[in-house]
């Protein structure tokens, strides 16, 4: 009984010494609405197609996916993507909670969205995801086109 109880003491008081620790990986939310530039990078990244019918996600680690946003006003709800595999958009921002939101639409129909945690992942970086899809319906011959749909991981270094 007396190594229950010591055991159990032992885990609280690990508890509440770690707890100030993982607090500080938050960051407030009025710290997310001061940022006017993020550089992203996304080394890990899910593409989906579909084989008769049926999505078939594949996570791969082939190729880092590299976006910078600048000109961020989280007041006018507006950014411009400086870099990335569409070059230069305007882009409409939203700040929810610890999520800031950028997102990225364009007349053909693609949609992509960034979204930047209020949460740490190393070094200052905040963790963030990216959400592209699109599709443009093609045939020629036999070949059909299918809707493409990618989610990017990683985080973002931050510019106040």
């Amino acid at each position: 009984m007396r190594t229950s109880v010591l055991t159990v003491s032992c885990a609280l008081l690990a508890l509440l010494l770690l707890a100030p620790a993982v607090a500080a990986q938050n960051i407030p939310v009025a710290e997310l609405a001061t940022i006017t530039a993020l550089d992203c990078t996304f080394p890990i990244w899910t593409g989906t197609t579909w084989k008769e019918g049926v999505p078939d996600p594949q996570v791969r680690t082939s190729s880092t996916l590299s976006l910078r946003f600048d000109d961020i006003d989280t007041q006018d709800g507006l950014a411009r993507q400086a870099a990335g595999p569409g070059g230069e958009a305007e882009l409409v921002v939203q700040l929810y909670g610890w999520n800031l939101h950028l997102l990225d639409t364009n007349r053909a129909g693609r949609m992509a969205i960034t979204t930047v945690f209020g949460q740490v992942s190393r070094e200052g970086r905040l963790k963030a995801v990216h959400t592209r899809s699109d599709f443009i319906a093609t045939e020629m011959g036999s070949f059909r086109s299918q809707p493409e749909l990618a989610q990017y991981y990683g985080d973002c270094e931050v510019t106040r």
